[in-house]
């Protein structure tokens, strides 16, 4: 083995997604689907995505949860009149579960696609095997453990999306992950992807053995994702929305009093420092000088927080 050479292939999406199984975790109706749409569109074209240059590759995607119909429409309003060639995104569905001849028809599609590097299974739950005993840690490993193997073997990487709960008191946010530790133990790296109702921003945790663990902030404008505003950390998503717009504003004027972004945030003086103490607190701004008279507070933002 240590006389071994190993083919390096790249990330199909720069730092986020390598070679192998990443399991892509979501609450029900953040966007999740909308954005390995947009991940299979950028893949197939080479084009960059939240920022982040891909590879490029044909892909395999099997939307067994949207519908062909919905699905459909999500792609046409991405892509327009501009489809990609035939052959160079395929989408199907319906599929069969793993055990049940679903691993040998992707098996198969990759044969006859040698240059296909990207395969997306939305969602998990309907190509797992059914449940044949009692222990969920071996049941959630085996679900998984097929298209671990199949993708280092292949060298590609296969985006399994799965649900998240919505529990806010654990410490490690992929303990949001629904299931066992079989799951995020066999796979590659674990996705996890977050948007409070309505909001317009989100983020993306990434973790895995292959890339840096991160937070990316990200827009969700129109119904798709985008980079976040320049330079917004992704701990700040935590804040409501008009915190993180005073943030902003707080950026774009490179320093500002407590009076003045009291006016801004339109509270009362008290009311924006317990704010402004909290983002200090959290490593979001940071304060210059000493209060004295005639000489207020000045607060900058900090920057390239994660």
């Amino acid at each position: 083995m240590l006389g071994a050479e190993f083919r390096e292939a790249p990330d199909i999406l720069d730092g986020v997604v390598p070679v192998g199984v990443a399991l892509l975790s979501a609450a029900p109706n953040v966007g999740k689907t909308r954005l390995l749409t947009q991940l299979s569109v950028a893949a197939v074209r080479g084009a960059p995505i939240l920022g982040r240059q891909t590879t490029k590759t044909r892909v395999l995607t099997l939307a067994l949860e949207d519908g062909a119909r919905r699905y459909r429409k999500a792609l046409t309003e991405q892509v327009g009149t501009s489809w990609p060639n035939r052959g160079q995104l395929t989408i199907r569905t319906t599929s069969k579960r793993l055990n049940e001849g679903g691993l040998v028809e992707i098996e198969r599609h990759l044969d006859r696609h040698a240059e296909c590097g990207l395969v997306i299974i939305d969602v998990l739950e309907r190509v797992r095997p059914r449940s044949t005993g009692t222990n969920a840690y071996r049941l959630d490993y085996e679900a998984l453990a097929p298209l671990q193997r199949m993708a280092n073997v292949r060298q590609i990487a296969i985006v399994v999306v799965h649900h998240a709960n919505q529990r806010a008191d654990v410490a490690d946010i992929f303990e949001k992950v629904s299931g066992t530790s079989g799951l995020t133990g066999v796979v590659d790296s674990l996705l996890l992807l977050q948007r409070r109702r309505g909001d317009n921003v989100g983020r993306l945790s990434v973790s895995g053995r292959e890339v840096e663990d991160q937070e990316i902030a990200l827009s969700f404008t129109d119904g798709w994702w985008g980079p976040a505003s320049e330079g917004m950390p992704a701990a700040l998503l935590d804040e409501k929305r008009e915190v993180r717009e005073l943030w902003l504003w707080l950026a774009d004027n490179e320093g500002a009093s407590t009076a003045d972004l009291a006016k801004q945030y339109g509270r009362t003086e008290n009311a924006t420092l317990k704010v402004l103490r909290r983002l200090e607190e959290r490593e979001l701004i940071d304060s210059l000088g000493t209060p004295a008279k005639g000489r207020p507070v000045c607060w900058q933002v900090v920057r390239n927080v994660s």
